[in-house]
């Protein structure tokens, strides 16, 4: 395991100034598009709700308690909120923070045992990554923990190979760090930084080192920092624990019957095309320069890293993407090491080249195509467009680029990839939520009285910035009866908690009687329905993309 250690507590003015460009890149994305349904709308309004109710223990969806995920993400977005306003971009900055942070450490931390020139290769493949710059563009828990997961293992493998005072500090941050893990995601914060080292150490045949860390202390910390919020919650409510480790966390990895069902192959495939063109550089053997130097310990901790998660996440059958994310900085950095070897191979050359092709006339072919279901408006298209013909002149000259260039290049198509699926996100998701709609509202009637029926769009709390609950009509008895992985089953699973706030979930029998209590109260339902309840009592004033909002007819009470 012998390593040249480098000095890692000073930070360059060029350090400083690439940092800062790449937080205004990750600010400006998360500035282009409103809420996308129906994960940020939700995720955002916990947070939004904490912050307009004063409650910090309990997240929230309308009221109801929403045990899924722990509180980090929802309280650092209650102080971002607290702090800029209820915005969307704001809300955004928390991701954003993480994935900027989970680049700074892979710096520091590359640069320490790998070199100037690989920490600086590592930093801007995993920060022009595609994957990275979508995750850090994303409200929920994904960006959140895959910083912690990773921030705790580069800590500890950085204590294991240290001594003295170091060996505490860096000790005393992954114990933090797993403590973070935890309040972010649960379990996989802190199972997957051990598996990793675990398995690592092993291999090193160093793994009675663990016993040099500083246990006593670091628990102390871990217990300090991430058990008091679970602790508190099963205190106030019996079953929580059953509820977020079990149902939440054990059974959603070995069950079969939840939703983003995908085969095995997903997240391998997920990795070769959001980390194109950088995943080109891998190579199972390590490059010379690795043997040359006495840098194998790192790159075979990259590898375990790499492959432990990609193995562990591939195992469910529910897949998404995000999931993937904390093997990103452990990818990035074994590409930073094969560049110098292998970025100029045949096979590489003509890896980069295919694939920009194919990518350049996807993207192409998005921009022009014309059926009306794929109709874009034309800034979208026009982005689509430039960032198609971006990759394929770049596929075509890449071979008479000096490295350097080449390796902006590389950058500079991945980060415009990103703003063209921005820009199409940002239609879709106007077009789908409820943003225009809650605009309306709020011009109308700046403190308005809200109820839905037959649908209930996640975003609008948070667009309308609501300070009380809002009553959902629906076949509720009838969706008791069932068990399903959806939005509405989120809503139901509080009831047996707090079975008091069930009283926001009502039958849409009980339109009648709300609409005498509350008269001015505005509608909203699904744009298309056709019900002769709503009919009768309310007229339709608005409709905007997949909703519409009906006020009270003169004498439909």
């Amino acid at each position: 395991m012998t390593t040249a250690l480098r000095d890692t507590r000073t930070v360059s003015q060029r350090d400083l100034l690439y940092m800062v460009l790449y937080a205004l890149v990750l600010i400006a994305l998360a500035w282009m598009r409103p809420l996308a349904l129906p994960d940020e709308g939700r995720y955002g309004d916990v947070g939004r709700w904490m912050l307009r109710s004063g409650d910090w223990l309990t997240p929230r969806i309308d009221g109801l308690p929403f045990f899924h995920k722990p509180p980090l993400l929802y309280w650092l977005d209650a102080i971002a909120m607290g702090i800029g306003g209820v915005h969307p971009w704001v809300a955004r900055l928390v991701p954003a923070l993480h994935a900027w942070l989970m680049v700074l450490v892979t710096q520091r931390y590359t640069l320490r045992y790998l070199g100037r020139a690989v920490a600086d290769r590592a930093a801007l493949m995993l920060g022009a990554s595609m994957l990275v710059l979508g995750g850090g563009d994303y409200i929920n828990c994904d960006m959140v923990v895959a910083t912690w997961i990773s921030i705790c293992i580069m800590a500890f493998a950085a204590a294991l190979q240290s001594e003295g005072h170091d060996r505490r500090r860096l000790g005393w941050l992954g114990f933090v760090a797993g403590a973070l893990g935890l309040l972010s995601k649960g379990l996989i914060g802190v199972a997957l930084p051990g598996l990793v080292l675990l398995v690592w150490l092993i291999e090193e045949r160093r793994w009675l080192s663990m016993l040099r860390l500083p246990w006593i202390s670091g628990m102390l910390l871990f217990l300090g920092v991430g058990l008091p919020w679970f602790i508190l919650l099963e205190h106030r409510y019996g079953g929580f624990f059953h509820y977020f480790f079990i149902e939440q966390q054990f059974t959603r990895y070995v069950g079969t019957g939840f939703n983003n069902r995908q085969p095995w192959p997903f997240y391998l495939v997920c990795l070769v095309v959001l980390f194109f063109p950088f995943s080109t550089l891998i190579r199972w053997r390590p490059p010379m320069a690795v043997m040359a130097r006495g840098q194998l310990a790192t790159w075979r901790l990259a590898w375990i890293w790499l492959l432990s998660i990609l193995i562990f996440f591939s195992i469910p059958a529910s897949k998404l993407v995000g999931y993937i994310l904390p093997v990103m900085p452990a990818l990035a950095i074994l590409a930073a090491l094969a560049w110098p070897q292998v970025h100029a191979q045949r096979t590489t050359r003509w890896l980069v080249m295919v694939g920009s092709l194919l990518l350049g006339i996807t993207l192409v072919a998005l921009g022009a195509w014309t059926w009306p279901s794929l109709l874009l408006p034309w800034p979208v298209r026009t982005l689509a467009i430039g960032s198609g013909l971006l990759w394929l002149v770049g596929g075509l000259v890449s071979r008479w680029l000096v490295p350097g260039k080449l390796l902006m290049l590389w950058a500079m198509q991945s980060i415009m990839t990103l703003v063209a699926v921005n820009a199409g996100v940002a239609y879709q998701s106007t077009a789908k939520g409820s943003l225009l709609l809650a605009e309306y509202i709020k011009q109308q009637d700046p403190h308005p009285q809200v109820i839905t029926y037959a649908g209930y769009p996640f975003d609008l709390p948070f667009y309308l910035d609501t300070r009380e609950v809002i009553p959902t009509l629906g076949a509720w008895k009838q969706r008791l009866s069932y068990v399903r992985d959806d939005g509405d089953q989120q809503l139901i699973d509080g009831l047996a908690f707090e079975p008091a706030a069930g009283k926001v979930l009502l039958e849409e029998s009980a339109l009648d009687v709300l609409s005498r209590q509350e008269p001015h109260a505005w509608l909203v339902t699904p744009a298309n329905l056709q019900d002769e309840r709503v009919q009768r009592l309310y007229q339709k004033d608005k409709v905007m993309g997949r909703w519409a909002v009906w006020r009270l007819r003169a004498g439909g009470a």
